[in-house]
């Protein structure tokens, strides 16, 4: 993996990590990638963070979609281990309460 990717690791049933960058550079990439995640209704899906390595405006952007595609199927998504610059990002933006869990 290279300082501009990220992946996408299955950690347990429905838990996944985000391991990288979330950047511009990546978050086109990953987003492709994570589709399969919003195949089924219903449930909870859990994503953690903690070896997200940095955060730009896309991938605060990416973490928006998944939370809309995640009400488009009556999930429940969790984000654990939010980066301090995706919380900035999303302070700044006057969204800070869509990072809530």
């Amino acid at each position: 993996m290279n300082n501009r990717s990220a992946q996408l690791n299955k950690t347990a049933d429905d838990q996944y990590q985000i391991i990288g960058t979330l950047t511009y550079a990546s978050v086109p990439a990953l987003y492709n990638k994570s589709l399969f995640l919003f195949d089924t209704e219903e449930g909870e899906l859990v994503l953690d963070f903690q070896k997200t390595t940095q955060v730009d405006s896309a991938g605060f952007a990416l973490v928006v979609e998944w939370q809309r595609l995640a009400r488009q199927k009556n999930k429940i998504l969790l984000c654990h281990h939010i980066p301090q610059q995706m919380k900035a990002i999303a302070e700044l933006s006057g969204l800070s309460m869509l990072l809530d869990n």
